[in-house]
């Protein structure tokens, strides 16, 4: 039996179990990816549709910046609505982005500043300060210098958010209570590591690159976050082997490109069509 007939069907066992799921203590990590990051909006979708509440959310990157619009209170819908009104001028945002670094170039390797991005990027109801999110949420960046995962979950949000995000070849490493920070997804891609005990973890991956039949030479930019995916191929069995009892969601939105922010509606809609990953997944719980 789906999820969907768990949770809407009629019967007392349909009932029992969708309120057996609302009941277990379930945790999120959100993976970096770029641009296929937004495949994340659809999973969240379904944790609302299913009346769940996570106790925690852990995200890495552009996982990082979706995690924390969803720990403020943002539904999933919400945060659809939102990135669907930023990709819907992408002139506008690069002319405020390229207006906010002069001297700047695209296509130049570290040429960009995370913090302006974040101020473009974070929608308005996203708060200052972590304590004033409505879900205990971790945003993953990592220690340039140490060649350590930090977790920041406490402070100012914005500052974290933009070590989160600050990849190596695109944005300038970020300093943060003494400590050199670039993306959290050169040490931990899928924040698993993150995320306390729980019943139920999600594990949602959009990262992952599968072999490309390919001669297409990639771009500055799109070769530093190029190289950093591969890397993250690597890196997901052994974070999936360290948490065993984690549930691997896979939007299927890896191929697209990293910097494919304006291809936005039609990652939702790739996204959106795998929702029965989510569904089966959380069906295996009930099972």
């Amino acid at each position: 039996m789906g999820i969907l007939a768990y949770a809407f069907g009629s019967g007392n066992s349909g009932q029992v179990s969708i309120a057996r799921l609302v009941a277990m203590r379930i945790a999120i990590a959100l993976s970096g990816g770029g641009a296929a990051g937004i495949g994340h909006v659809p999973v969240l979708e379904v944790v609302d549709e299913l009346g769940l509440r996570p106790v925690e959310i852990a995200g890495t990157s552009m996982g990082a910046l979706i995690g924390a619009g969803y720990a403020a209170g943002m539904t999933g819908i919400d945060i659809r609505e939102w990135i669907l009104g930023v990709a819907a001028n992408p002139g506008r945002v690069l002319r405020r982005f390229l207006a906010s670094n002069p001297a700047r170039l695209p296509g130049v390797p570290g040429a960009f500043n995370s913090h302006d991005a974040i101020e473009i990027a974070l929608p308005p109801t996203v708060p200052e300060r972590f304590d004033m999110l409505h879900i205990p949420f971790t945003a993953v960046a990592t220690d340039f210098h140490a060649r350590e995962t930090v977790f920041l979950r406490d402070g100012l949000l914005k500052p974290a958010l933009a070590a989160s995000i600050a990849i190596p070849g695109v944005f300038r490493p970020t300093l943060l209570a003494g400590r050199v920070l670039v993306d959290g997804g050169v040490t931990s891609n899928l924040p698993l590591d993150a995320l306390a005990d729980a019943d139920v973890t999600l594990a949602v991956d959009v990262a992952s690159m599968e072999a490309l039949d390919s001669v297409d030479v990639p771009g500055p930019m799109e070769t530093a976050v190029g190289a950093m995916r591969i890397m993250m191929r690597r890196m997901l069995q052994q974070q999936l082997s360290d948490r065993p009892g984690a549930l691997l969601i896979e939007p299927r939105t890896s191929a697209f490109q990293s910097m494919d922010y304006h291809k936005a509606a039609e990652i939702l809609e790739v996204a959106t069509a795998n929702r029965d990953n989510v569904k089966r997944a959380l069906d295996r719980v009930l099972s």
